[in-house]
């Protein structure tokens, strides 16, 4: 779909929306979109170069039911850390919002932005 605004998106969201305070250097968001039906989404999508980020957030399950990967903490809640090859993922839940961040740089900056995320 076209890309939204950080704004058009919170408008359109069920649940919170949140947006890492922090991105390592050169990275900003290239496109932001939105999914209604039973499983609203938004995904933030970012890039630079060869490097790319993901963060999609859906409406909270509750809590985490079938947790994969190693448990972390990020800020005050738990998380989940996984690797899918060059790749890496977050997974944690921040207030009504489940939060995945993907992409395919080192897992320490993964961790970083994740707990950014605001």
């Amino acid at each position: 779909g076209p890309s939204k605004t950080i704004e058009q998106a919170r408008q359109t969201a069920s649940f919170d929306l949140y947006v890492p305070r922090y991105l390592p250097d050169g990275h900003a968001f290239s496109k932001i979109v939105t999914r209604a039906g039973a499983v609203p989404a938004v995904i933030l999508m970012m890039s630079r170069g060869g490097t790319w980020l993901s963060l999609s957030e859906v409406p909270s399950p509750g809590e985490l039911r079938v947790p994969i990967g190693k448990r972390i903490t990020i800020g005050d809640s738990t998380g989940y850390l996984a690797f899918m090859g060059t790749h890496a993922s977050v997974t944690w839940i921040k207030g009504d919002t489940l939060l995945t961040l993907i992409g395919n740089m080192p897992f320490p900056q993964l961790i970083q932005i994740a707990t950014s995320v605001q």
